[in-house]
């Protein structure tokens, strides 16, 4: 870690190994936060369920961990450096959401309140028009990570409330409480 931090390391490739030994235990609990901070991302609407994966984040961090590895702290741990670089990752991934959802394409539907159709118009044409339940391709796709469909809609409803009373703390309370509560994190 020395060599990598002052650059004593005869080469990128050799840099490259140490980090990867450095980063590589903390893997797996980098991916479950990020993981959760997406899904509750989702949950509030700051993202779509397209936007990124989080697999993408953890990506990232990686690589902008690799990058930045010299300007790291000292007295701060690889992890929580590694999930504040995540959290950043998240944070620009809600501003271009929020950019992405201000544009309006020119091929979408007009709204219904801009059509110059009068009330009675618009009444008559829903009393004989009475569409169908909309069916989506995930109302019959299974999940293919899941053993028991019903009990993973149970699961994904339960994560959802959690993630809205969440939503109600404040952002940097909230992080706080799963990092030291879910993650371990606590102050050494």
């Amino acid at each position: 870690m020395n060599s990598l931090l002052t650059g004593d390391a005869s080469s990128d490739g050799e840099q490259r190994k140490l980090y990867v030994e450095l980063v590589q235990p903390h893997l797996s609990g980098l991916y479950q936060f990020i993981r959760r901070e997406l899904a509750y991302r989702q949950a509030v609407g700051d993202l779509s369920p397209t936007d990124i994966r989080a697999e993408e984040i953890l990506d990232a961090a990686i690589a902008r961990g690799f990058d930045a590895f010299r300007d790291k702290p000292r007295h701060l741990e690889i992890l929580p450096w590694l999930t504040g670089l995540a959290l950043d990752i998240l944070q620009e991934e809600v501003q271009a959401h929020r950019i992405r959802e201000r544009r309006v394409s020119t091929e979408d539907f007009a709204p219904d309140d801009a059509m110059d159709v009068s009330d009675d118009e618009d009444t008559q044409i829903y009393e004989f028009y009475q569409p169908d339940e909309v069916i989506r391709m995930e109302d019959i796709i299974p999940d293919p990570e899941s053993d028991d469909p019903e009990e993973a809609e149970v699961l994904r409803e339960r994560s959802l409330l959690i993630h809205r009373a969440l939503a109600y703390l404040p952002p940097t309370w909230r992080q706080a409480l799963l990092l030291a509560d879910v993650h371990g994190m606590r102050e050494s």
